[in-house]
């Protein structure tokens, strides 16, 4: 399976050597700033917060056989299952817990395989860029990625962003390969990767159908170049629901209810309702200062009731937070609104991007490019997003599975909790899009130049 095209591919095999070559250099790139950052970084508590229900749950698999998020009792013997989070991150964490001494020497061994992780991100962060453009470019994507103080901070935090970043990277590279050189496997492999991105972070739940999905309404509209989008839509369809089956068939012989959840969904809906993330003073954490919260929790009737309420007082605060801020929110620079600012989400003893002269100077770099950088990306969406009402080449298709991920992500914080640390798996795709609206201004201007000078 692929997309008819009529020009020459850059795949050529005799061009691998120089892929493989810039690969390599990013890959050292990348991982020497992973580890110089872990080297001079001393957190003040790496397992807190979402990390305790993570640790707990791959230590539970790992010494009990069971899968709970809630810490082993005094007793050192297994907690009842649960299903308060999903499987995906523990997985990844369960082997350093099974094979290590002690929890502190598994923890370190997650840091250091998180920075391999982040530098693989790195280097298909470039070879995506590569099925769109050339070296130059491809290489510029793939240098802003592995020099994002974000992307590198967060593989020093046991939290599910890196390995996450990584994985619906790979389902949407591994589709559009599938686009670009065929193969059945590709696309099967994608929903696979979709699938267990899904399982990282529910986020994903509906990210893979509705890339599926989408492949299907453009594919109408482009016949000659998608002539397999059925089957395309089918296969896809099928790795995500083959990945996605275990988990609930666990659900549902361990806790009865195949899809038994938790109220997690409900409480990053509700405590994205706050207008510039305050209820009164609290800045980032408005729903502590809140005494209606944890009514609104239990209740829902009540919850539409208060929500309704509070819009009616004030509609047009609402409009403007849903429609602007929280766009500006879940973009800014700093990670943590409300809690330890800059490029970290929890607070850091000694940090190396103010003190190690190299890391200050990325990061002061990447803080004046971070605006520019969003706009331009912006300006790229756009007329991406004019381009889909006339598919018309191949490049069309291929973005197809970027546009739909990053339209789907950012749908979803929209309506639910706009932290900017949801955001930072989406840099990659960002990057993409500043260099696509570039590459389209570039060959606009180059038209008009060449147009000029024939008259």
């Amino acid at each position: 399976m692929s997309v008819k095209h009529d020009f020459d591919s850059k795949l050529n095999p005799k061009k691998y050597r120089h892929t493989i070559c810039i690969a390599i250099l990013l890959a050292i790139l990348a991982f020497s700033l992973r580890i110089a950052y872990q080297n001079n970084t001393v957190p003040d508590a790496p397992v807190r917060a979402d990390a305790i229900s993570y640790v707990s749950a791959a230590y539970n698999l790992a010494h009990f056989g069971v899968y709970s998020t809630k810490p082993p009792t005094v007793e050192n013997k297994a907690p009842p299952p649960d299903n308060e989070r999903t499987p995906g991150y523990p997985l990844f964490l369960y082997p350093f817990f099974k094979f290590s001494d002690t929890p502190h020497q598994a923890i370190e061994h997650v840091f250091i395989a998180q920075a391999i992780v982040g530098t693989l991100t790195v280097v298909l962060s470039f070879l995506l860029a590569r099925l769109f453009w050339g070296y130059g470019y491809a290489s510029i994507i793939g240098l802003l990625v592995a020099i994002t103080p974000q992307l590198i901070t967060l593989e020093y935090n046991l939290l599910t962003e890196t390995l996450f970043t990584f994985i619906q990277l790979a389902a949407v590279y591994t589709l559009v390969l599938a686009f670009r050189i065929g193969g059945w496997r590709l696309v099967f492999l994608a929903g696979i990767f979709f699938g267990f991105a899904a399982l990282t972070r529910p986020i994903a739940m509906l990210a893979g159908p509705l890339v599926a999905l989408s492949i299907l309404f453009v594919g109408n509209r482009a016949r000659h170049l998608l002539p397999n989008r059925y089957t395309t839509f089918l296969i896809l369809l099928t790795g995500f629901l083959i990945c996605q089956a275990p988990y609930y068939l666990r659900n549902h012989i361990t806790l009865g209810d195949p899809f038994a959840g938790t109220s997690l969904a409900n409480h990053s809906f509700l405590q994205g309702t706050y207008p510039n993330l305050t209820h009164h003073k609290w800045y980032g954490y408005p729903y502590r200062e809140d005494k209606l919260y944890n009514q609104m929790i239990a209740d829902p009737a009540f919850e539409i009731e208060v929500l309704t309420d509070r819009f009616t007082n004030d509609p047009w605060k609402y409009i403007n937070w849903y429609l602007f801020g929280k766009l500006k929110t879940m973009w800014q620079w700093d990670l943590a609104p409300g809690g330890y600012k800059d490029v970290y989400v929890y607070p850091m003893k000694h940090d190396p991007f103010k003190s190690h002269p190299l890391l200050n100077k990325i990061r002061t770099f990447l803080l004046s490019m971070h605006m520019p950088i969003c706009i331009i990306a912006l300006l790229g969406f756009a007329t991406y997003f004019v381009k889909l009402f006339k598919v018309d080449s191949l490049q069309s298709i291929l973005l197809l599975p970027i546009f739909t991920t990053l339209v789907y992500n950012i749908g979803l914080l929209i309506i639910m909790f706009p932290l900017p640390r949801y955001t930072v798996p989406l840099r990659p795709f960002l990057y993409l899009f500043a260099g696509y609206a570039i590459a389209v201004t570039l060959s606009k201007a180059t038209n008009i130049i060449s147009a000029t000078r024939r008259r």
